[in-house]
């Protein structure tokens, strides 16, 4: 059967239970739909589109997504299923002239565009969303902090005539309070949600087979590990007898939390914070140089320990390089680094390639790394592969983010990636563990990322080596198996990345485990959070209410 409604291709667009349930609430409430990825999030934005069109025929729709190649995918589904020609459909982004996007957004009658271009035209007053009968928030677990949907909501239910607001999301995270803030600066009332679980929906799942390969941690980058373990406990000991931390092992988390708090101290004229400071900004380093070490071998903690030795503006990162313990540790990674020593996850992943290739040289494959170092690193081992066609996946170049930000002055753009580990901000008010996008150096515009999805999809390439950026949206249905280069420790992203293969055909996933480290520990608090995840979204579903 299939959807018969007269602002809708005959013949092509599938009717679902699940999706006919969903699209009625969307009719009475505002929602937030949480559907597992390739379960068709999308033709449910598009029937509500076309209900509301046919409700309120001179009405505007407005559908948004966090970057600009979701955007131009988004466009092009609409474009594919609905009754409308180019003319009626149009993409606007930063690139686009002020004057001309307030001239497209009087003639044209479905808009697509980042949060960021609308925040910036309705502040600025060329945007008006009286008009607008639709607004679909898509990725909208991204609606939280100083991000731009909830300032686009808010103005978008002053403004309307006639309101309706769709959040979709494969994942909005395991915390309640963060789902409660997510529908709050939204103004979504009611959750839909839907898992493989469920009986309505378990006949659209595709097969999907899921792997976990253990691999065991060298005894010589175990000897590295020691060595930055002493140096890194040592530091967490005497933070310990200030009575800056109460246990004798302290997370990450923690570590970022007493830095921020330490800085705050300064700032208000504490000059006895800088001792702590002194202790914790080394001990994240530390933290996370054997993150690298553990997860993504050697070359990428040797690009991070050269950038912490050339760092001669930061006294911590002198005092660092200038410790006995960090500096032998420092020593002997370099030793490993000249004698070429890789990560074991590097030939296990070639094995892996070069047995699928083989059999089928059609076949392709998605890698997922979270470091932009070990994504280079990777594309050039598969490269050495016969068949195999491997291209890079990452986020924009710092040239393109100044250029967006030049043309958005107010643009805030959600981190995509992780940061390369040579790219590691030593700044003590930056987090050690992730910068944006535009901070880095190198990159992709995003015209270049939309091309190599689609050399990716007619098979130019057959392998997609990609950092977070490509988790998050993009339809590439193409791909027959997923490999997780680490295991992540987000629920949100591990949803994500299964989700990249099995929409339309059986598909694989391969997860690549280091024993006795951190991977193990994301791992299961990825599956712990998403279990979490799922309980808390079905009770608030069974309540009713968003918040």
């Amino acid at each position: 059967m299939y959807i018969s409604h007269p602002l809708i291709k005959a013949g092509i667009l599938e009717t679902r239970k699940y999706q006919e349930s969903i699209i009625s609430k969307a009719a009475e409430k505002n929602v937030l739909c949480v559907l597992p990825t390739g379960l068709g999030k999308t033709p449910i934005a598009i029937v509500l589109t076309a209900k509301r069109l046919e409700a309120y025929p001179e009405s505007k729709i407005l559908i948004a997504a966090p970057t600009r190649p979701l955007v131009n995918q988004h466009f092009k589904s609409f474009l594919e299923f609905l009754n409308f020609g180019e003319e009626g459909l149009v993409v606007v982004t930063g690139i686009t002239s002020p004057e001309k996007r307030q001239e497209i957004y009087n003639q044209k009658k479905i808009i697509f565009a980042t949060p960021q271009t609308i925040e910036n035209d309705l502040e600025e007053g060329r945007l008006n969303l009286k008009e607008f009968s639709l607004l679909v928030l898509d990725e909208v677990h991204h609606a939280i902090g100083d991000y731009a949907y909830p300032f686009v909501a808010k103005k978008y239910l002053e403004q309307a005539a006639n309101p309706k607001i769709l959040g979709l999301t494969a994942s909005p995270g395991g915390d309640k309070g963060k789902i409660d803030e997510i529908c709050k600066n939204t103004g979504l009332e009611a959750v839909e949600i839907r898992t493989e679980e469920d009986q309505d929906v378990k006949p659209y799942i595709k097969e999907k087979e899921i792997e976990w390969l253990h691999i065991d941690f060298p005894e010589n980058f175990d000897s590295v590990r020691q060595i930055l373990k002493s140096a890194y406990l040592s530091r967490i000991d005497t933070l310990r007898k200030m009575w800056l931390i109460k246990r004798k092992t302290a997370t990450k988390k923690e570590l970022l939390a007493l830095q921020n708090a330490l800085m705050v101290k300064i700032k208000s004229g504490n000059k006895n914070a800088f001792i702590g400071l002194s202790l914790v900004l080394p001990a994240i380093k530390i933290e996370h140089a054997i993150g690298l070490l553990e997860t993504q071998g050697i070359p990428i903690l040797e690009n991070y320990l050269k950038r912490i030795r050339e760092d001669k503006k930061s006294k911590y990162s002198m005092a660092l390089v200038n410790d006995k313990t960090f500096s032998n540790a420092m020593w002997l990674a370099n030793r490993l680094f000249t004698d070429g020593y890789k990560h074991p996850k590097i030939s296990k992943l070639c094995s892996i390639v070069n047995s699928e290739i083989r059999k089928n040289p059609d076949f392709k494959i998605i890698v997922f790394a979270s470091y932009r170092d070990t994504v280079s690193e990777i594309c050039s081992a598969l490269s050495r592969i016969d068949g195999a066609k491997p291209i890079e996946f990452i986020g924009q170049s710092s040239r393109a983010g100044k250029k967006k930000i030049k043309e958005e002055k107010k643009e805030k753009p959600v981190s995509t990636d992780f940061q390369t580990a040579s790219s590691i901000p030593l700044n003590p008010e930056k987090k050690e563990a992730e910068i944006k996008d535009n901070d880095l150096s190198k990159g992709l515009s995003q015209k270049e990322q939309i091309q190599r999805l689609e050399d990716f999809k007619n098979g130019v390439y057959n392998i997609l080596v990609c950092t977070s950026i490509g988790e998050e949206g993009l339809h590439v249905s193409t791909a027959d198996m997923a490999i997780f280069y680490e295991p992540v420790p987000s629920e949100i992203r591990q949803i994500q990345r299964r989700g990249r293969v099995g929409r339309s055909k059986i598909g694989k996933v391969i997860m690549l485990i280091t024993k006795g480290t951190r991977d193990e520990a994301y791992y299961w608090s990825a599956v712990n959070k998403e279990k979490k995840m799922k309980g808390i979204l079905y009770e608030m579903q069974r309540e009713g209410t968003g918040f």
